[in-house]
């Protein structure tokens, strides 16, 4: 079992990578993104980071609830970015050795959805490469139909 830290405590990590989500409880690739996120704090690279701190309200009976929100450090006097983090998997595909970001259609149209409605947030979805992460800024409306 993975342990993380969740605004300075350690939180036990489940295993669970489908299924139903335990709201404040990470999966193994949160857990390895928030120990990545650690290390950015530690070495001065983001002021700080939580774990599904709040959800955001778009419209009513929709939300969204981002896996991280990182505070970076700003480089001036006024206020630093926000960015907020979806974390995905990712799936061996048998042919030709690919990997694929496990995302369903209708959490890219959320995290879209809410790019759209919160222009102050950065949104970004994250996945495992190698020994590191794969970024993707997502566009404001990306995955509007």
């Amino acid at each position: 079992m993975i342990l993380a830290i969740r605004s300075g405590k350690l939180v036990t990590a489940g295993g669970r990578a489908h299924g139903r989500h335990q709201r404040g409880v990470m999966n193994k690739t949160e857990a390895a993104f928030a120990a990545h996120l650690e290390l950015q704090k530690k070495v001065g690279e983001i002021e700080s980071w939580e774990f599904e701190p709040r959800s955001l309200v778009m419209a009513k009976g929709y939300k969204y609830t981002p896996d991280f929100i990182v505070r970076m450090k700003s480089k001036f006097v006024l206020v630093g970015e926000t960015i907020c983090y979806e974390v995905k998997a990712v799936s061996k595909v048998a042919v030709r050795k690919q990997t694929k970001v496990r995302m369903t259609e209708a959490a890219r149209v959320r995290i879209g959805w809410a790019a759209q409605r919160f222009p102050e947030y950065k949104f970004v979805i994250v996945w495992p490469k190698g020994d590191g992460w794969t970024e993707r800024v997502v566009a404001v409306g990306e995955g509007r139909g």
